[in-house]
């Protein structure tokens, strides 16, 4: 069990600091809670600010807050979203049975 990345640019090519907009993914009950600094179903806001985006700059971090948000684990693709297209980078839990 572990998180696979996938790459949207080629080796050679890739961006791993910084040019980051931040977090997003496209699981409809996940919000970033920036009170909270977590991600929760918008009905459990308490706030009421929130976000599609969690902020994040580098890859580096990007796999911490991976680790840090076991939440995450169940929204399918989270996406590093970068301000050039094309240089994502998608993760993905992957449950392997050896």
């Amino acid at each position: 069990m572990s998180w696979v990345f996938e790459f949207e640019a080629p080796k050679g090519q890739r961006i791993l600091s910084s040019r980051f907009r931040g977090i997003k993914n496209y699981h409809l009950d996940f919000w970033w809670s920036h009170e909270q600094k977590k991600w929760l179903p918008f009905t459990q806001i308490e706030d009421g600010w929130a976000s599609s985006h969690a902020p994040c700059r580098s890859f580096k971090s990007f796999e911490k807050h991976l680790q840090r948000h076991p939440e995450l684990k169940s929204a399918g693709d989270v996406v590093l979203v970068s301000i050039f297209v094309g240089y994502n980078i998608i993760a993905r839990w992957e449950e392997k049975n050896d």
